[in-house]
């Protein structure tokens, strides 16, 4: 059935951005961040809103929840460990290539950004990450 003959064009959209949302919810979001208290806030944050999110540590950790069970989206921080983090972002988007990865880091830079989006980030967030705009920047990776 074609639901554009039932349904104006912005229902339609509605239910579409809303199906890829729930898609989300029941496959997850994995966020990697070696703050333990960053990384349990950002958990709890997108659980209250009916996400399946795993949290790890590190990129070793990422990689064997990532190979554990599949995830629609990686929230990957690069603080820490930029080079290895990224490396890891390359590989998840080698092995992966449908997860979606969203980095984030306390230093931004051109040359960063840059690195990141080459490495497959399909977006950049500079922390502290305001929940709403850590929402808002899911719901626009989603919808692509």
């Amino acid at each position: 059935m074609n639901l554009s003959m039932i349904l104006p064009d912005s229902a339609i959209e509605e239910r579409l951005v809303k199906g890829v949302l729930e898609m989300v919810k029941i496959e997850g979001i994995l966020i990697v961040e070696h703050d333990e208290g960053l990384r349990r806030s950002l958990a709890l944050a997108l659980s209250s809103k009916g996400y399946q999110v795993e949290a790890v540590r590190d990129s070793k950790e990422a990689m064997e929840k990532a190979r554990a069970g599949r995830f629609k989206l990686a929230l990957v921080d690069i603080d820490k460990h930029k080079d290895e983090c990224l490396k890891l972002v390359a590989r998840m988007k080698k092995a992966y290539p449908e997860t979606l990865v969203v980095v984030f880091s306390s230093h931004t830079s051109t040359e960063d950004t840059i690195r990141a989006m080459n490495c497959g980030a399909a977006a950049y967030l500079t922390k502290p990450i305001n929940t709403g705009d850590l929402l808002e920047t899911l719901e626009v990776v989603l919808e692509r």
